[in-house]
């Protein structure tokens, strides 16, 4: 009998709650982390004001692909170990799985 891998939407309560938890917060860390280094680098509030928007990480991407079911659960658990994930790293990762 062939076992079908478990997702964002077939796991367990606390599987998902583990794995939501800890992608939300490395995804938010990293994303305050990028906007920071951008908004760094600007000398005047228009400057700032025109950075405003969108910062996504590999993390933040990670965590979108998994909460749509495009990365199962052991593939993300495997991500989870790791301090830091490149871009590269995940979009291998998300096209693994696709």
């Amino acid at each position: 009998m062939k076992k079908q891998l478990a997702y964002a939407s077939n796991c367990s309560d606390s599987l998902y709650s583990y794995i939501y938890r800890t992608l939300q917060k490395r995804a938010g860390d990293e994303n305050e982390s990028l906007y920071q280094q951008a908004i760094s680098r600007c000398r005047t509030a228009k400057q700032k004001k025109k950075l405003a928007g969108y910062y996504a990480g590999p993390w933040q991407l990670l965590f979108n692909a998994w909460c749509n079911n495009r990365v199962p659960n052991t593939a993300v658990l495997a991500l989870l170990l790791q301090q830091c994930l490149s871009h590269f790293q995940c979009e291998e990762v998300i096209a693994a799985w696709q």
